[in-house]
């Protein structure tokens, strides 16, 4: 696939996303009002973002013969959870950010309360919307609900942000494993969505463990290359745990660089070389500088 192909299959599927997202939440109009505004806030304010894990997630499904259709309940409950965790990340008793993507947080245009309850909300929507997909008959859906849980909870991204909190380091360095210990933590608070992201099809495809344990593995690679290259971008400004601060940036590009060619040598083993999700991490790698 040429990058024009592939940037028009990209912005069809965010579009596709969008009007999934948009179909889903509950109307502003709709009581609570200001809830549910600041839910369509966190999920569309500054544009929404690029929808980077939905669309990997639905790409994957492409090469795997499986229907958008009935990919696209999972593609946006990640997308749900992944806002959440940014409504919160953004509190003041997190990261205290007043903006995102150019546009108020939730906290700053709603109140800290607000926003309390808009990420709970997003959260919960994200599980309600797997629950309807398995009551529609599509197969494995109490494995991708288990699978987005134990992304998303204290082994996951959430365990990754309590260590991201603890600004020591120790609690990163008891993490399990021989990485550097702000790897361990971007194993979690990034990785493991997007091990999602790249997994999930295998399940509504039928693929065999090994398959969706490869496709984990080869998403979890590309999440660390995307949290690295992120390290490396802010390493001149950033006050949380940053692996290019604390390793070099030189040693940090190559970490990223060895992730990348981690995801995509499991992800040519397993799909084929023609895959489309490969053209879309290449393109991804480059933006990112790696």
């Amino acid at each position: 696939m040429n990058d024009a192909a592939a940037e028009a299959a990209y912005k069809r599927r965010v579009r596709l996303v969008n009007g999934g997202l948009d179909s889903i939440l509950p109307r502003p109009t709709v009581e609570p009002c200001r809830l549910h505004e600041a839910m369509r806030h966190g999920v569309f304010g500054g544009g929404g973002g690029k929808r980077l894990r939905p669309v990997i997630l639905l790409t994957v499904a492409s090469d795997l013969g499986v229907a958008e259709d009935r990919a696209l309940a999972a593609a946006m409950a990640l997308e749900l959870v992944h806002g959440y965790s940014l409504v919160h990340d953004d509190l003041p008793c997190m990261d205290d950010a007043a903006e995102r993507r150019g546009a108020a947080a939730v906290h700053a245009a709603y109140g800290y309360a607000e926003a309390v309850l808009a990420g709970d909300a997003l959260l919960t929507l994200a599980f309600e919307l797997l629950g309807r997909a398995a009551n529609s008959g599509l197969p494995r859906q109490g494995d991708l609900v288990v699978e987005l849980a134990l992304a998303a909870g204290s082994l996951g991204m959430v365990g990754g942000q309590q260590a991201d909190l603890d600004a020591s380091g120790a609690t990163a360095g008891r993490l399990p494993g021989p990485a550097h210990p702000i790897l361990k933590l971007h194993g979690l608070k990034t990785a493991k969505l997007y091990g999602f992201a790249f997994s999930a099809p295998g399940y509504l495809a039928g693929a065999k463990a090994p398959v969706i344990r490869t496709l984990r593995e080869a998403g979890q690679d590309f999440g660390l290359a995307f949290q690295i290259a992120d390290d490396i971008r802010d390493a001149g400004s950033d006050t949380a745990p940053n692996y290019a601060q604390a390793a070099g940036a030189t040693p940090a590009r190559q970490a990223g660089l060895d992730a990348v060619a981690r995801c995509q040598a499991a992800l040519t083993a397993t799909l084929g070389e023609p895959a489309e999700i490969l053209a879309l991490v290449h393109g991804a790698s480059r933006e990112m500088g790696l």
